[in-house]
């Protein structure tokens, strides 16, 4: 019976896990994205109170090209982009009335898994006024 490439390959590497003293071990090949590849980025934001903040409209800018996509936050605070995110350098933009301006610089790609961020929105300082008369 001739044996197919695949087949010879499975068996070099069972002679070479042998010849290593591993008489019996198992090859296993696990499908782990590249560096360099698309990934998805997945963000859930907090109030100070570390409530989940829902409604949140948060931008990822390409640094690089300049693109803009815009997610918002569901009930449980958590925005996913859903198309796979080029890799690249990128700035997340967080505004919401209120509240601080938040910006965050993620790398995108390059560790080939998935992006994910927790972020905590603060309070702007309430400004007071005294009258005088």
């Amino acid at each position: 019976m001739a044996m197919t490439r695949s087949a010879k390959s499975f068996l070099a590497a069972g002679l070479t896990l042998a010849g290593l003293g591993c008489a019996g071990a198992a090859v296993v090949r696990s499908k782990v994205p590249r560096p360099g590849s698309d990934a998805r980025v997945i963000l859930r934001v907090f109030d100070e109170g570390g409530n989940p903040f829902p409604g949140v409209v948060v931008t990822l800018e390409s640094l690089e090209s300049g693109s803009k996509r815009h997610e918002a936050t569901d009930a449980r605070g958590r925005a996913a982009f859903r198309n796979p995110v080029p890799p690249g350098d990128y700035m997340l933009h967080i505004e919401m009335p209120g509240y601080r301006k938040l910006l965050d610089p993620i790398v995108v790609g390059r560790r080939g898994a998935p992006e994910v961020r927790e972020l905590n929105m603060k309070p702007v300082p309430a400004i007071q006024f005294l009258l005088l008369d």
